[in-house]
Order: structure tokens, then sequence, then C-alpha cells
């Protein structure tokens, strides 16, 4: 089966026809539930960092320092938070073009899937996810203090 999709605007137009207004927020519970702990876990991990291992007067380490435990926030976020991922994509995915649909909610997904897989599936494509997620957090925490430092 081929793609229908050309674009942003013809692919909402094409889910709004085929589906409704609902289905372009599939997945929104577990995207904002996912998206708390996460920023929690990532801002808390740099904030530890930072008072276990105190700044010095050096400014080039200070960035290299927010660059590493921005890089470790991510990763620690990405590995805890992961799983919440997981089921957001299957009930994202679940009924769209020509898919059936699976899922009764997020607990019926979560259920289903560990069920017949495991724990271990909830964590399929972590590591795809981990070397995106490391640089990311790393360039958000280094680029804070750069400009924090040098432009403020």
């Amino acid at each position: 089966m081929g793609s229908d999709y050309k674009g942003t605007f013809q692919t909402i137009s094409l889910t709004l026809r085929e589906e409704g207004l609902l289905a372009l927020y599939k997945g929104v519970t577990p995207t904002v539930l996912g998206a708390l702990p996460y920023e929690g876990i990532k801002f808390g991990t740099v904030g530890l960092m930072r008072k276990i291992f105190p700044n010095s007067d050096d400014s080039s380490s200070v960035l290299l320092k927010n660059l590493l435990f921005g890089g470790m926030g991510g990763i620690l976020a990405a590995v805890i938070t992961y799983p919440n991922d997981t089921v957001r994509r299957m009930l994202q995915l679940q009924g769209s073009r020509g898919t059936i649909q699976q899922y009764k909610g997020y607990w019926d997904c979560v259920r289903q899937v560990y069920t017949e897989f495991g724990i271990i599936r909830f964590y399929r494509g972590l590591t795809i996810n981990i070397i995106r997620m490391a640089p990311n957090t790393a360039v958000q925490f280094g680029s804070y203090e750069f400009l924090k430092r040098y432009l403020l």
C-alpha cells in the first residue's frame, strides 16, 4: 500500500475527512503526561550534577560541564520515560489508514503489549532515541550557559 500523504496540510485534511477532528489528538494524553516527568528528570539531573560538581572560575569548564550534565540528564530522562513514548506511538498509529483499532486506551495498550511481548517491547528503539536526545539536551544546557555568561 503506497502512501497517500503528500504534505502536512494534505495529511491533516485527509485525517480530518477520514477519521474526524479527534484523530488529530490521538496520543495527546500520554504526550502531556510524558513531557512533565521527562523535563523534570532532565532538569533535576542537571541541577543535582551542578550541586555535586560545583563550578570553578574557569568559564570553559563550566560550559563543558553543562554540556556533559545536559547529555546525562537527557539520557536518564529518555531511559525512564521511554515506555510512555512507546505506548503513545502505538496509540497514535492504531486505526490509521487501514490498521485496526487494537487498544481501548492507555492502560489497555500497556496490558496487551506487556502480556504479548514483555517489558523489553517498551524499550524497542531506545538506543537511537538516546543517540538523538543526549546531544540535544547537551546543546540545550550548554547553549543556555553560554548565552547566560556571554550575552547577559
